[in-house]
């Protein structure tokens, strides 16, 4: 693409135009969908400095500054996603909390950005509350567990759709919600006004309490008469009923698509009255192949000192 087709407003785009992604100061380009006769420009940030902005419209570009078109350089791209990842911290578990993610998108050309309670890193792209919220959310965490109202009182994700982060999102990402970052009532309110994937880490939102029912089966017929009401995330009250029919109204009329990293977790989806509506795709965590290869399993074993056949077991701090 030779360059700009118009710099003034009203002017008419050729039909064969190419979508152009302006970008930190660069032009990406590409082929434009069918039935599409004008060129789109989409601004990420502001590289005209408040000078202008540029848009798009059937009739042709908005003026904006012309001066900048000489620093604009057509190359080959993708198309650019805003994605938005939602969990209660940023590297405490980073691997699977969306953060490692989140570097990934952005290293590929993504506008990515994470919502958490509790920031580690200095990455500007990460957004959270205010000092005061870390210690909000350990209040709020004492409350719900002694008024056994689990998941049904906080008031963090009220603020989402103020947030410039979640307005501009093409995509929603919830990773660590719950039990008290996304509060179980505002479920279809959120995910209604972006589109919105969950990935599952655990079977939590399949039950009326707990993280892991264990043996337990109630979660299948809608819990009530809690066996172990002290099982992690512990109440005083049995709840259990409530909560769950709260989970199942919820999600019921919401329109989520899930994510689990596992075929456990799969079939434990699957058999959920609470998700099974719901579409549900599997999609492992990845590894850093940079840090991490393939070797013969065999020899490893025999340098640990496991013999061949046996079972191992291994686990990781809670931080």
């Amino acid at each position: 693409m030779a360059g700009p087709v118009a710099s003034s407003e009203g002017t008419a785009v050729p039909r064969n135009a190419r979508t152009l992604w302006v970008r930190r100061g660069a032009v990406k380009h590409a082929e434009p969908r069918s039935g599409q006769a004008y060129t789109r420009i989409r601004v990420e940030g502001d590289p005209f400095h408040g000078r202008s902005r540029l848009g798009y419209s059937r009739h042709g570009y908005k003026r904006f500054s012309s001066e900048w078109w000489t620093h604009l350089s057509a190359t080959s791209g993708t198309h650019a996603m805003n994605v938005l990842q939602v969990t209660f911290q940023d590297l405490v578990g980073q691997r699977f909390n969306g953060y490692r993610l989140h570097r990934s998108l952005v290293e590929r050309g993504h506008d990515s950005e994470m919502l958490v309670v509790s920031k580690r890193s200095k990455d500007p792209r990460v957004h959270s509350y205010s000092r005061l919220g870390e210690i909000f959310e350990r209040g709020l965490y004492a409350l719900e567990r002694v008024s056994s109202l689990q998941g049904l009182l906080s008031p963090f994700a009220l603020s989402f759709p103020g947030r410039q982060c979640f307005r501009k999102a093409d995509l929603v990402h919830w990773q660590l919600i719950y039990p008290h970052y996304i509060s179980t009532p505002l479920i279809p309110f959120l995910s209604r006004l972006r589109p919105t994937v969950w990935t599952l880490h655990d079977p939590w939102p399949t039950t009326g309490h707990c993280v892991h029912p264990v043996e337990c089966q109630r979660w299948m017929t809608g819990c009530g008469k809690c066996p172990d009401l002290r099982r992690n995330f512990t109440i005083w009250f049995d709840t259990t009923a409530m909560t769950w029919k709260a989970k199942r109204h919820a999600y019921h009329n919401s329109p989520l698509t899930l994510i689990v990293a596992s075929p456990w977790m799969k079939r434990r989806v699957a058999a959920s009255p609470l998700l099974a509506s719901l579409p549900c795709h599997l999609i492992p965590f990845g590894l850093d192949l940079e840090v991490w290869r393939m070797r013969d399993r065999e020899a490893c074993r025999a340098r640990r000192g496991i013999e061949p056949g046996a079972k191992s077991r291994s686990s990781r701090p809670a931080g």
